[in-house]
């Protein structure tokens, strides 16, 4: 009763009792040739093939036992009572964050036989909760044609998950923030934008960090970290062999067909030269005791991706616009329309650094008279590195630990963000992620088992702008704006989690309790708005081109004749800016 008070004591100084666990559990009764209940037999969990037991029981008097606290792995449960024959249950599977519910274990007199061993692999039917959870093992994990072995893909692969082009994954049809998604009991989700909580991690795992994922989508049970449904992903462990692997996956563009709109425009294929390599390795230091798991995974993928920016044409870039008017190409100056003497200097100067028209290419933007398309292949690189290691120490059946460090590094160019003319992108993206897990159970009683689970998620992403600080942004120009919009802007997130998790099994009654604690801390930075930005038009109070003065001319062409004028012209409709106030009497300041 000590141990138990002690416990208790822990738990209600340290939070709520709302458990949190990623460990898995096993439940079960044992039961004589009659069906009558066996109490007092000594149950021991062993790894397959291991010769020391890493956790035992004993059944109450209703023969019921659990275990908890017990790392995903494939295990050997025996039962021993008084008078029967020792029973063992070969290849019991625990999953990641799940309750294995064995079928009942049925002794035999001594007197009838030596020994009974089931030899087939024991797979249990939860009838022990209302949860609705699967798990995807390694095994499958390995033989799913995963894409960059990235395994936030395998949950797209289960009932209730749906996923397309235009919208970010979701579970039953629930929000993406109400799903949690942890390793080895650390959340690692984007926690400052969670908008896309189940296609994006900071700590972007692979394949070869992950032994398993179990994804709960519906009636978690208390022992579930939080969130109405929850994909908790487990690192590997080693065990009582030595097994690794090593490998090597390229891809190129060397038998690819260009892309058609490239083949249009008369420019070549994207480049790609993606390869994708490493290894891993576990096995034991000491058997039954001490065990290692490493692996380490690279990226490299040199590759481009077409963009397709506007651009003016030659009479265009000199104020004359072309439009179509019954069948007949009429030519006009809107600059002389407005008295201009030609374009306005800052105008002027941004058009410079735009290509000429003779390098127009595309049809696919612009109207092919006064504005059209350049098309080329801008660099979108991603050099991405993962390093895992895990140890776990099975001190004695009472004492376990457990520790993982897993480190990512990820720098990524970003053509989707930048509208430079450039051919390396004007925005890249580091990001950069550090996770630690320990773990200690112990098992003070035959019917009292504590788990103890503490770590830390430590990431940054940032986005930085090769152009830096602009003193203003242009918008509504008729051609791409040669200053990139997106701005630098970026957050360091750092997620902290602690819980405890017991389980005290008395007569027929089996109680868990515990708490779960988490500090998210988010220092962010964001320079979008904060320089100032004009936007042209020809708006209120200027003086737009009418239909009297362009005779014949469509609507279309209309908007788009006023949209070269205010382009050339630098017509300034609108300003925007964010201020700050820095004190009490500062007032608005940049």
């Amino acid at each position: 009763m000590r141990y138990l008070c002690g416990i208790l004591l822990f738990c209600s100084v340290f939070g709520t009792f709302a458990t949190a666990q990623s460990s898995g559990r096993i439940s079960g009764t044992v039961i004589d040739s009659s069906g009558a209940a066996v109490g007092g037999a000594d149950v021991e969990l062993t790894l397959a093939g291991g010769q020391k037991p890493l956790l035992t029981s004993k059944t109450s008097a209703e023969g019921i036992y659990n275990l908890i606290g017990v790392r995903p792995a494939e295990y050997d449960l025996s039962v021993a009572a008084p008078g029967f024959v020792k029973a063992t249950l070969r290849k019991v599977t625990v999953d990641t964050a799940r309750e294995t519910d064995v079928p009942p274990i049925k002794l035999q007199l001594a007197i009838l036989a030596q020994s009974v061993e089931v030899t087939g692999e024991a797979q249990g039917v939860d009838v022990a909760n209302a949860e609705v959870s699967n798990t995807v093992s390694m095994d499958q994990i390995k033989n799913l044609p995963i894409l960059d072995r990235d395994v936030l893909g395998i949950l797209q692969t289960q009932a209730g998950v749906a996923s397309n082009v235009n919208s970010a994954t979701v579970i039953n049809g629930l929000r993406t923030s109400y799903s949690n998604m942890t390793l080895d009991g650390v959340n690692i989700q984007d926690n400052y934008l969670r908008d896309n909580a189940l296609d994006y991690t900071p700590n972007k795992l692979r394949v070869g960090q992950v032994r398993q994922v179990t994804l709960i989508t519906s009636n978690p049970n208390a022992a579930a970290s939080g969130g109405a449904t929850e994909a908790a992903f487990a690192t590997p462990s080693g065990g009582n062999e030595v097994h690794g692997e090593l490998f090597w996956f390229n891809r190129n563009n060397h038998f690819a067909a260009n892309d058609w709109f490239n083949n249009q425009a008369g420019i070549g294929r994207p480049f790609l030269n993606q390869n994708q390599f490493g290894g891993d390795i576990g096995g034991p230091i000491r058997k039954d005791k001490l065990f290692y798991y490493a692996s380490y995974e690279a990226i490299r993928a040199h590759q481009q991706q077409p963009q397709d920016f506007a651009i003016l044409t030659a009479d265009a870039r000199n104020g004359i616009f072309t439009y179509n008017s019954g069948g007949v190409t009429r030519k006009v100056d809107v600059l002389k329309l407005r008295n201009l003497t030609g374009v306005d200097p800052v105008m002027a100067s941004l058009l410079a650094q735009t290509p000429g028209a003779d390098k127009i290419n595309s049809s696919t933007v612009g109207d092919g008279r006064n504005y059209s398309g350049y098309r080329f292949n801008q660099r979108g690189n991603e050099l991405l590195d993962n390093i895992t290691g895990k140890m776990d120490y099975n001190l004695s059946p009472r004492h376990a630990v457990s520790g993982t460090y897993a480190h990512n590094r990820d720098n990524s160019d970003r053509p989707d963000t930048s509208n430079n003319f450039g051919v390396v992108p004007a925005v890249t993206d580091p990001t950069h992620a550090d996770l630690a897990a320990a773990s200690w159970r112990w098992t003070p009683t035959a019917t009292l088992t504590n788990e103890v689970r503490g770590g830390f998620n430590l990431t940054y992403g940032y986005f930085n702008n090769s152009q830096g600080n602009v003193p203003n942004i242009i918008t509504g120009t008729l051609f791409t704006d040669p200053v990139n919009e997106f701005q630098t802007q970026g957050r360091t997130t750092n997620t902290y989690n602690l819980s405890d998790d017991a389980a005290w099994q008395h007569g027929r009654h089996y109680v868990q309790f515990g708490f779960h604690y988490q500090h998210i801390g988010v220092e962010s930075y964001d320079r979008a708005g904060v320089i100032p930005t004009f936007s042209l038009a020809m708006g209120s109070g200027q003086s737009p081109l009418t239909r009297r003065e362009l005779t014949g001319i469509s609507s279309t062409d209309l908007a788009t004749a006023n949209a070269l004028l205010a382009t050339l012209g630098g017509y300034v409709d609108g300003y925007n800016q964010t201020l700050n106030v820095t004190s009490r009497n500062s007032g608005y300041v940049n």
